[in-house]
């Protein structure tokens, strides 16, 4: 009775069993859970909750629990998959795939890109951020400066202080801060405007500058130039010679050599040249007539 006895308690502590195949594949099994190890050296781990853990002979490791899978290479990269969602990390960067196609790449340094329905996020580890959609780029930098091109090649630059420049089939728009804006188009016409005032200078350079209050126009081509004020008065600077024209019709030409020619609306003209007045037939008629 005694031997008995001693014989049940061997069984009970060891309540496993090892089994051994002719290959050499050995599989042990204790309180649910189950060791096989092939003779190349592969191990699988099952437990009684269902966790399994296979591991190579190179060192290669795959735990399955739960419907999440761990797998370990021997260089250290790891794949995490979990409800369709997948982190894979190697030599610090990692991967990240949600079950909706997601991805968010983060590198050691620090760079984070994340793609999604085609749109993709860049991160660099000094804060500027560039996101593509649909060939449309926006790039923000740390500092505050956004860059947008689109598919189409326009760019739109802004930086933190609020200055936009957009760039468009050649043709650019500078808008400062102040509210002060250049245009330049493709055949090379410049258009500023600053506080109601607009400089136009054309490519061939011809220069129209008008002002908002007063409504003064001066155009300059050639040497030659032209001023209109609000009232209605032009004059004209051309080599030296000057005409000046009233709202009223009145005109007053000055030429390089100071002689100065005065026409009224009402056709009266008086031309003074070198200090002497001249003055027309009609006006000399008039004179004698008055001394008769």
């Amino acid at each position: 009775e005694d031997i008995e006895e001693g014989e049940a308690d061997k069984e009970d502590e060891e309540g496993k069993q090892a089994e051994t195949s002719a290959a050499g594949k050995q599989t042990v099994t204790s309180a649910g859970k189950q060791a096989v190890t092939s003779s190349a050296g592969k191990q699988a781990e099952t437990s009684a909750a269902g966790k399994q853990t296979v591991t190579s002979a190179a060192g290669k490791q795959t735990v399955t629990s739960a419907c999440k899978q761990v797998v370990t290479s021997v260089a250290g990269k790891q794949t995490v998959t979990s409800a369709g969602k997948q982190t894979v990390t190697s030599a610090g960067k990692q991967t990240v795939t949600s079950a909706a196609g997601k991805q968010t790449v983060t590198t050691a340094a620090g760079k984070q890109a994340v793609t999604f329905a085609g749109k993709q996020a860049e991160t660099s580890a000094a804060g500027k951020q560039t996101v593509t959609s649909a060939g449309k780029q926006a790039e923000t930098s740390s500092a505050g400066k956004q860059a947008v091109t689109s598919a189409a090649g326009k760019q739109t630059v802004t930086s933190a202080a609020g200055k936009q420049t957009v760039t468009s089939a050649g043709k650019q728009v500078v808008t400062s801060v102040a509210g002060k804006q250049t245009v330049m188009s493709a055949a090379g016409k410049q258009t500023v405007k600053s506080a109601g005032k607009q400089t136009v200078t054309s490519a061939a350079g011809k220069q129209t500058v008008t002002t908002a209050a007063a409504g003064k126009q001066a155009v300059t081509f050639e040497g030659k130039q032209a001023e209109t004020s609000a009232a209605g008065k032009q004059t004209v600077t051309s080599a030296g010679k000057q005409a000046e024209t009233s709202a009223a019709g009145k005109q007053t030409v000055t030429s390089a050599a100071c002689k100065q020619t005065v026409t009224s609306a009402a056709c009266k003209q008086a031309v003074t040249s070198a200090g002497v007045s001249l003055l027309c037939p009609r006006d000399v008629i008039t004179f004698y007539t008055f001394l008769g």
